[in-house]
């Protein structure tokens, strides 16, 4: 989908969101003139990968929050068999900056579709972080009566990053 387009859920009201504006310093010239996503792991970029675990929960509708060589993204979009939709920052925005700049310009979007269907499910996801989210997990979530809720991983390695819960 262009830039201006709405990309509207095709199934089950779900949308997914994908995180991948950072520039991944860390990766030196790996990531100059490639976004982390978009570098190849087993012979397709990264976020090929997080996309097709996404697909494989049900979600088809992706919203990819792009900064960096966004240009890059814009033909992975147009060769992707996802159906994409991309969202620019103009300037970085940070982690959670993208999500909360997706709100604002998508709010219109999210109560039209409330207000007509009344259930919208979202999952964000990073876009250099390869997941494997049991299905049973989000069939729980959607038995339960909560109406938002995270997914992580206890990790042993102390990460500098944050963390959540204990």
């Amino acid at each position: 989908a262009k830039e201006n387009e709405k990309l509207i859920p095709s199934i089950k009201n779900r949308l997914a969101i994908i995180i991948a504006g950072g520039k991944g310093t860390r990766l030196g010239a790996l990531t100059e003139r490639t976004p982390k996503p978009l570098l190849n792991i087993g012979g397709a970029p990264i976020i090929e990968h997080v996309m097709s675990s996404i697909e494989f929960l049900g979600f088809h509708d992706f919203y990819l929050l792009c900064g960096h060589l966004i240009e890059k993204f814009e033909v992975f979009s147009e060769k992707t068999r996802f159906n994409v939709k991309i969202c620019s920052e103009d300037t970085p925005l940070g982690t959670g900056g993208p999500f909360i700049k997706w709100i604002h310009d998508h709010t219109e979007l999210v109560n039209e579709f409330l207000q007509k269907e009344s259930i919208l499910q979202i999952i964000i996801a990073n876009g250099d972080l390869l997941l494997d989210i049991e299905s049973q997990v989000l069939t729980n979530f959607e038995c339960s009566s909560a109406k938002f809720g995270i997914v992580g991983r206890r990790n042993k390695t102390q990460i500098k990053y944050g963390k959540i819960g204990r």
